[in-house]
């Protein structure tokens, strides 16, 4: 009888490949938790509100090296940290002067509001806002934006041509540098009252012409 003979690291080549598999699911698991909770950039604003402590409350800008400066907590270097980790340090270097601190930390993206807009400019916007929010800090919609679509850009590139008004701003993954573009009505459809008018002019014109001859 003729045996099949395995090679000697056969048992650590599978042992290897499950530990591959096993390490998989986790690096998924933070690459999602990364999408969820962004790294924090130059041009962001950190919102600081500590219960009951006016002196502590306020925005601070990240300059561009990425560092913000906050009470109690001093000068950090905010591009190593998400708004999570953020939050947790400063609750732990804020506890050694306030005892038991309510702390909420909250960072605003620098977006450009463009386009059909009554105010355009830079705003620093709460993720937590919907895009309809972020119309809105611009003065909402001139006459003449094309109904339901905004365009959402970045670094000179159309990240989506559908952007629902009531979609937040942490679903789409807005960025500081971003820009919020609500696009002008096609020149038909601003013109289609005219149109319609001079449509039903001519018309007119031609009946009365054909009853008369």
């Amino acid at each position: 009888m003729n045996f099949i003979r395995f090679p000697r690291r056969l048992p650590r080549l599978c042992a290897a490949i499950a530990m591959l598999c096993l390490s998989a699911h986790p690096i998924a698991s933070q690459e999602r938790d990364a999408g969820l909770d962004p790294a924090i950039r130059p041009g962001d604003v950190i919102r600081m509100a500590v219960w009951q402590e006016e002196d502590l409350t306020g925005e601070f800008l990240v300059d561009q090296h990425g560092l913000v400066t906050l009470p109690l907590v001093g000068e950090v270097n905010a591009g190593e940290h998400s708004e999570l980790s953020l939050r947790e340090l400063v609750r732990a270097r804020v506890r050694t002067d306030v005892w038991n601190p309510s702390i909420q930390i909250t960072v605003l993206k620098r977006v450009r509001v463009l386009g059909e807009v009554l105010e355009p400019g830079v705003f620093h916007l709460d993720p937590t806002m919907s895009v309809a929010d972020a119309l809105a800090q611009a003065g909402g919609r001139t006459p003449l934006a094309k109904e339901g679509e905004v365009l959402l850009r970045r670094a000179d590139a159309t990240v989506t041509t559908d952007v629902r008004a009531s979609a937040l701003l942490a679903e789409l993954e807005v960025r500081t540098g971003d820009e919020l573009l609500v696009p002008r009505q096609a020149w038909v459809n601003r013109n289609s009252g005219p149109l319609i008018s001079a449509a039903t002019a001519v018309i007119s014109l031609l009946v009365v012409y054909a009853v008369q001859k």
